[in-house]
């Protein structure tokens, strides 16, 4: 449901039209949650503590973040 509403706030408020089906979206959308979830519960498996948990999480969304070129300046 929480994409629903970004898609309607990014169509009413900055006009951006999602071009393509979105039953193609939300299929992606699941298997992106299903590969999240799993990457959370592979972390919590291996974890002695929930630091360290968080500690290992965290460098993976660094990863994640700057493989993805939102702090790439041109």
């Amino acid at each position: 449901m929480f994409s629903i509403g970004l898609l309607v706030v990014a169509r009413l408020v900055y006009g951006i039209v999602p071009v393509g089906s979105l039953l193609v979206l939300y299929a992606f959308l699941g298997l992106f949650l299903v590969a999240i979830l799993g990457l959370g519960l592979l972390i919590s498996t291996f974890a002695e503590t929930q630091q360290q948990a968080m500690s290992v999480a965290f460098f993976f969304i660094m990863i994640v973040m700057l493989m993805s070129g939102l702090f790439y300046f041109a």
